[in-house]
């Protein structure tokens, strides 16, 4: 079996992974999430890691390789597993763009114990996301 190809766009790269290539968003420069994702789709990864997914046009170059075939694997800023959703809705994806790109959302929050700070996650497939959509 041959070697997957792995682009992970990252800002900062926290850790050094030799099997992935590592691109590093430089804003500055104009290396943006979404210029890094437009540049790194014409590699034609197998799997594409974003390190967050911050506004519209970094998600719908996220959706728009999810529907083509790529493994998309991100993070966003949400306050629960069906939050994620909503807050993809809000940056201006579409309800059937995320049904039909959506496979799985991992959730993970902090929890003050009073002496360590613990892991919260929470698991949740598409299906268990579209069922909660459809409850509100």
């Amino acid at each position: 079996m041959q070697d997957k190809m792995v682009v992970a766009i990252e800002d900062p790269i926290e850790i050094q992974q030799p099997a992935f290539l590592q691109l590093q968003v430089n804003e500055a420069a104009g290396l943006t999430y979404a210029a890094l994702l437009k540049i790194s789709l014409r590699l034609r990864p197998d799997t594409l890691i974003i390190g967050e997914i911050r506004d519209l046009q970094t998600a719908q170059h996220a959706v728009s390789a999810a529907l083509s075939g790529h493994l998309v694997l991100s993070t966003i800023h949400a306050r629960s597993t069906t939050g994620v959703m909503d807050r993809l809705l809000d940056l201006g994806i579409s309800h059937s763009q995320l049904t039909a790109c959506l496979a799985g959302v991992a959730y993970q929050s902090l929890v003050v114990d009073g002496h360590n700070v613990a892991a919260h996650y929470e698991l949740a497939t598409a299906q268990q996301l579209e069922e909660a959509v459809h409850e509100d």
